[in-house]
């Protein structure tokens, strides 16, 4: 019973950080479509940063997931590490669009 307890406590920990890499690209997103209302090129230099912060987040909780995957033996979790890097993906390409419009 100990086990399964730290199984789903290491569970919910690797989804806070996904949703912490979640919540910071919305930052980063609302930064770009006020820089595109305003025409303000220095929001858009702001929201840079914002985006590899979250891409960082996002990267380092994929490979933290799977390394708690595999200690914990849990073969159904993979799922989780290729919608994350589906979004990470998805934040390049906004930072490509925003940067090279």
């Amino acid at each position: 019973m100990a086990t399964s307890g730290i199984v789903y406590t290491a569970y919910n920990g690797m989804h806070s950080s996904m949703r912490n890499m979640f919540l910071v690209s919305s930052v980063a997103i609302v930064l770009v479509g006020l820089s595109i209302t305003n025409k303000s090129p220095a929001l858009l230099y702001l929201s840079l940063p914002v985006f590899a912060v979250a891409a960082f987040v996002g990267i380092q909780s994929m490979i933290e997931f799977e390394r708690t995957r595999k200690a914990f033996n849990q073969p159904d979790w993979h799922v989780w590490k290729y919608v994350t890097g589906v979004y990470v993906t998805i934040l390049v390409g906004i930072v490509a669009w925003a940067l090279f419009r």
